[in-house]
């Protein structure tokens, strides 16, 4: 496949089961765009095209400057497909990879972001559910975009059951694994777990096995982040303590509760200073 609609497919990003990402081309806008794309031509009632609707759906009631942006959905013969910005830059998982662990103000200001991000998403009753460093974009003024709502849940939806656990390793809530109701504190303990790997290079439960790990998220304290760096602020002490809490109702209420509580115990220079660092 070399176009979708009127868009060149330029590059494949990345292949998933059911979903092609590429780095396209508007020739109208004279532009580079992301396109997600069916891998294979689906009937109506596919789960995939049901699953790509539904995405489009929810990026088409978010729009916030911390959240990748919607630009068209479409269908050409069988194949539907997402135009979304391209965001320049990299993945946080990339940034971790060849940085970590990061320091302690850039990783503060990252979690603003995300924060930021996620208090619209909350806002709109929408759980995202899947929040990880590869669905995490720094972009070139350093600012953080939330991307990827494929798993996300809108209003009165619920996840079925330890049998259809869906979400990433090392980066699901207790809850979640467990097949127990989830909410906006369950998207906090997946920040929470992100910025631990972002200041240490490891994730907080990360053992020899899937299956261990998974045991370990539900039932293990992570290593606490003062025996690991030996100067660590108390604020992301405190806020990873609280984020990783195994107890919903253990953690911030959701992202706007968690961010208030950050901006009481800091002073964050303004957002335009920030991203020029």
């Amino acid at each position: 496949m070399k176009t979708i609609g009127k868009y060149r497919l330029v590059a494949e990003i990345k292949r998933g089961d059911q979903m092609i990402t590429y780095r396209g081309y508007d020739p109208d806008l004279e532009k580079i765009v992301l396109n997600k794309v069916a891998t294979t031509p689906i009937s109506d009632s596919s789960p995939a095209l049901q699953r790509l609707q539904k995405e489009g759906k929810i990026y088409q009631r978010i729009q916030h400057p911390n959240i990748a942006r919607l630009i068209e959905t479409g269908v050409d013969g069988l194949y539907p497909y997402l135009v979304l910005e391209f965001i320049d830059g990299i993945t946080l998982r990339q940034a971790i990879s060849q940085y970590a662990p990061l320091p302690q103000d850039i990783t503060l200001f990252c979690l603003v972001d995300i924060l930021e991000g996620l208090e619209h998403i909350h806002k709109k009753g929408l759980i995202h559910l899947d929040l990880k460093p590869e669905n995490l974009m720094l972009d070139i003024r350093g600012s953080v975009k939330i991307c990827d709502f494929d798993l996300a849940l809108s209003p009165g939806e619920q996840v079925h059951g330890p049998k259809g656990l869906t979400g990433s390793l090392g980066y699901m809530s207790p809850e979640m694994i467990l097949g127990q109701p989830v909410g906006p504190r369950s998207d906090l303990f997946s920040v929470g777990a992100i910025v631990y790997e972002m200041l240490t290079g490891a994730r907080p439960f990360q053992m020899d096995s899937a299956e261990n790990e998974l045991k370990a998220i539900i039932h293990r304290k992570p290593v606490a982040i003062g025996q690991i760096l030996t100067e660590i602020s108390p604020l992301l002490t405190d806020l990873l303590e609280s984020f990783l809490a195994k107890a919903p109702d253990s953690r911030p209420e959701n992202a706007g509760a968690a961010l208030s509580a950050l901006k009481k115990q800091v002073n964050l220079p303004p957002k335009k200073e920030r991203n020029a660092r």
